[in-house]
């Protein structure tokens, strides 16, 4: 009796240990798999927040933009619409990797809007009111995008056969860009007559106008002639003689921006070309150390909603650093602002976003992608915008 029992009990014993090591084996593939999946829902989820992200831009496009988003994507004419809306619906269709979206009939008619407006550096009737010069090199830049999604070389279109006039943007004598005086203590301001009219040259200079050849060189001159208007401890723009003066516009200043910002953001519009030129900056590193203090000092955003102001630092950040000298913490930060604008973009967007901020906060995005090194900057491969462009 007592040996049938054992026999029964050795029987049973060795049924279990025979399917131990299997139910061993389903157990780990089991944790593998819960592994596995979870890292796949993690990615899921990832892809989804960009995919939230991507819609809630083209959500707001289309809902709070509606005239200049159907101008691109339906060829559509409204009386409301603004060049610099236009210019900001290209800008930012190409940092979402979207361009495809655009009707192909809408780069010709765009073209013909600028033929038919006052544009700076070209002659024009003296009762017509001339687009600035930002908004003209921000046109420009326009075209050069376009161009590069080989939409045409659509310069001689919006040119119209206007006569090039480079000295109502350049004091020809000095070789300088044009700019009003009483601005000289106003940096940020300033900037975008120091930065705008060598872009504008230099954007001519890369087109099939006539006058390319002499707008190139003209534009690196000119360029080189404001490289000299930087201050050679700070690489800060200097045109003030007064260091009281300033301090006192800097106090006033402060009342609703940070001036240190408004410095950095005001010289970036010329680093911008020399980094399209490949020249280095002037006190390079005091610029690099004084761009990453205030990369650190303003979270999430420079200001309270991203815009081109955080792209102005971040590029500086990654233009002006030397070999290795992004540390790990810059990366870090870079990694925390990617994911603070994508945030933003997915549940914050609404009607009292400026349009004119999101090409400078998508730009941002993909600055951070540079410093981060990663491959895709959410909406595709990064882009260096300012070497596509010449302007932002």
């Amino acid at each position: 009796m007592l040996n049938g029992l054992l026999i029964v009990a050795l029987r049973h014993i060795g049924a279990y240990l025979s399917w131990l090591p299997e139910y061993l084996l389903h157990l780990e593939a089991s944790r593998v798999s819960m592994e596995s999946s979870h890292v796949r829902s993690k990615d899921q989820a990832k892809n989804s927040v960009l995919t939230q992200s991507k819609k809630a831009i083209l959500y707001y496009l289309n809902t709070h933009n509606s005239a200049s988003y159907s101008f691109w994507t339906k060829a559509n004419i409204s009386p409301e619409i603004k060049i610099e809306s236009l210019c900001d619906i290209v800008y930012s269709f190409y940092l979402l990797g979207i361009m495809n979206l655009i009707d192909p009939r809408s780069p010709v008619l765009f073209a013909n809007i600028l033929a038919d407006t006052a544009l700076s550096g070209w002659e024009c009737d003296a009762d017509r009111k001339k687009l600035t010069v930002h908004n003209t090199a921000y046109a420009l830049g326009t075209l050069n995008l376009l161009e590069n999604e080989g939409f045409g070389n659509l310069y001689q279109k919006a040119i119209d056969n206007r006569p090039f006039k480079p000295e109502s943007i350049v004091t020809m004598s000095t070789k300088t860009p044009r700019f009003p005086a009483w601005l000289s203590h106003h940096n940020w301001r300033v900037s975008h007559w120091l930065g705008g009219v060598p872009s504008i040259l230099l954007s001519v200079g890369r087109s099939s106008l006539a006058e390319a050849s002499a707008a190139r060189k003209l534009g690196l001159e000119v360029l080189a002639n404001t490289n000299n208007l930087l201050d050679k401890k700070t690489g800060l723009i200097r045109l003030y003689r007064s260091r009281l003066l300033q301090k006192i516009f800097h106090r006033f200043y402060a009342l609703r921006h940070d001036p240190i910002l408004g410095d950095l953001g005001g010289v970036v519009h010329i680093l911008w070309l020399n980094h399209v030129e490949n020249i280095d900056y002037v006190a390079q590193q005091a610029l690099y150390d004084a761009s990453v203090k205030e990369f650190f000092r303003h979270r999430p955003f420079m200001e309270g909603t991203p815009y081109c102001l955080d792209f102005d630092i971040v590029n500086i950040v990654r233009t002006a650093a030397v070999g290795s000298q992004i540390s790990a913490p810059v990366v870090a930060r870079a990694n925390g602002m990617l994911a603070d604008i994508d945030t933003y973009f997915s549940h914050s967007l609404s009607e009292n976003y400026r349009l004119h901020r999101l090409p400078g906060a998508l730009a941002t995005m993909h600055e951070c992608a540079f410093i981060v090194g990663e491959d895709t900057a959410l909406f595709g491969a990064p882009i260096d915008i300012i070497k596509m462009a010449g302007w932002l």
